[in-house]
């Protein structure tokens, strides 16, 4: 447990803490300023060239003590999977965007986190959803990488103990996004090709009631049991509900966000995504390794120096898009 104890000293400390809620509006306010910017220069921009805005928007939002928000693209081809559905192999593109959590002390990972995200820009008044991308991002089912960070991966089985390892952004004017898992979308969908205004007003209501139960840190099963874990798991469980009575949550698992300012927060109060690490145990060795080429490949890794004046390619590429927060406790702050 006492490795665990900066982390939950940290989140003590910044917790409805005026200076970390200022840097929390710093990054929503320049995540806002790009995608509106997407919207006014070109209304049939796509949903590639809008979310490489984003880039530049965590690059220049603000830093806070200790923490590191960084973003880039991997260019090149998009990432495409092989994998079964409906009982045939087919492909697709596993995602455009990455969001990355890394809580480290010295050279021990307390914690890291991933989400895989395909957002989709509003239609008229719909989304239009591919059916197959959705199993995928939703089930996992054995994955071959065919092009892209991807490539020369082969017989992938990403675990999805947090049901947000794969995730929507949901685009619409003037500059918004709403954030979904892979499963609310599913239940939504029931099978249709496209989601409709109705569909995410109903789907606010079914996430709103689900935010209602106790959901903390999704931690597999087997580690309730595993005797190095025991305590930090009931210490992790304290510090949530301790989260609860305090306004804002940390460790938690939210798998909706009604707009780009609840996404941020969530983020930033390590609420999003499938955790690949903890405690310097990996949980999924895949889905970590994983992870970790998406750092590397995006050139995100502590020491990599990503100018904040990075300008946005003017023609566009396609490729992922890596979200990378470190917060290093090891540094003075």
């Amino acid at each position: 447990m006492s490795d665990f104890e900066p982390l939950f000293k940290f989140i003590s400390e910044i917790r409805n803490n005026d200076d970390f809620i200022k840097f929390q509006d710093s990054i929503v306010n320049s995540a806002y300023d790009s995608l509106k910017l997407g919207y006014k220069e070109n209304e049939n921009e796509n949903e590639v060239k809008i979310v490489s805005r984003l880039v530049k928007s965590i690059n220049v939002g603000g830093g806070y003590p200790q923490i590191t928000m960084r973003a880039k693209k991997i260019h090149g081809s998009s990432s495409i999977v092989e994998f079964e559905y409906g009982g045939k192999k087919v492909s697709c593109e596993l995602g455009d965007m990455v969001i990355i959590t890394s809580v480290t002390n010295g050279n021990k990972r307390l914690l890291q986190r991933l989400c895989i995200i395909q957002n989709k820009k509003q239609n008229g008044n719909r989304w239009k959803i591919d059916n197959k991308q959705l199993f995928l991002l939703n089930y996992f089912p054995t994955l071959y990488g065919e092009s892209g960070v991807l490539r020369g991966f082969n017989d992938l089985s990403f675990h999805n103990n947090s049901k947000c390892l794969g995730a929507y952004g949901l685009l619409f004017p003037p500059g918004e996004m709403i954030f979904s898992s892979a499963d609310h979308i599913t239940e939504m969908l029931k099978g249709k090709g496209s989601l409709s205004r109705e569909d995410i007003a109903q789907l606010n209501i079914v996430a709103q009631s689900e935010s209602s139960l106790e959901i903390v840190l999704p931690i597999p099963q087997r580690l309730y049991f595993d005797e190095d874990f025991k305590s930090l798991i009931e210490h992790i469980n304290e510090a949530y509900m301790l989260n609860q009575n305090k306004g804002q949550t940390f460790l938690g698992n939210k798998t909706y966000a009604k707009d780009i300012h609840d996404l941020i927060c969530d983020w930033t109060q390590l609420n999003i995504g499938e955790v690949t690490c903890l405690n310097d145990y990996v949980i999924d060795k895949k889905v970590d390794d994983f992870t970790n080429t998406l750092i590397r490949s995006a050139e995100l890794e502590p020491k990599s120096d990503i100018s904040n004046n990075e300008e946005l390619d003017t023609e566009i590429v396609d490729g992922i898009t890596v979200l990378h927060m470190h917060i290093n406790l090891n540094e003075e702050r």
